[in-house]
């Protein structure tokens, strides 16, 4: 399920990215976004990305500003170069941390799946932080107005089913009908 992003999603936003987005940093949001980082973006690790999916931030982490790397937040998913697109309705928390050669950002899941996203260009702490806040917030306003009936409750078990994927055997629950990727391998699971 999608968050529809109306006027005022937009420039709740845009107030939150104004505020919280770091100097010096490779990012833009909504309507900010060039098109050719959108496209390389889509072409290198959101290809997964569906013609309904709105672009709510985009990281460019190049050296060169190609956009060929780094990540994409939509007002459905989360993509990274180094992770497999996560729904935001399973995403359960974020936390950042640092490495000699890189930022990390960890998407952990409801399901306890750790996705760490790796940042080149956020290396110093401060970028790292500020990459953070942004990603962070932004999310946690999108879940906090996605669909009520997005989130499995517990006496709702029985709309759920348990697949496997066939590519890499990884067993996961899926809304009945709904249309999954893999966390793993990117196939989609029936």
């Amino acid at each position: 399920m999608a968050v529809i992003i109306t006027n005022e999603m937009r420039k709740e936003i845009l107030r939150v990215f104004a505020a919280t987005k770091p100097a010096n940093t490779r990012f833009a949001a909504l309507d900010g976004i060039r098109k050719s980082l959108l496209t390389n973006a889509r072409l290198k690790y959101a290809n997964q990305l569906e013609s309904d999916e709105v672009a709510v931030l985009l990281f460019d982490d190049t050296e060169l500003k190609s956009g060929k790397r780094g990540f994409l937040l939509t007002n459905k998913r989360l993509y990274s170069d180094s992770i497999k697109p996560v729904s935001l309705v399973d995403i359960k928390r974020m936390t950042p941390s640092k490495t000699l050669l890189a930022g990390n950002i960890h998407v952990t899941t409801h399901a306890n799946v750790l996705h760490p996203i790796m940042l080149v260009n956020a290396r110093s702490n401060d970028k790292l932080l500020g990459v953070f806040s942004v990603l962070d917030t932004v999310t946690k306003l999108l879940i906090a107005n996605m669909p009520k009936d997005a989130f499995p409750l517990s006496e709702e078990l029985g709309a759920y089913e348990t697949v496997i994927c066939i590519g890499c055997a990884v067993r996961f629950y899926k809304r009945i009908g709904e249309k999954r990727y893999c966390e793993y391998c990117g196939q989609a699971a029936t």
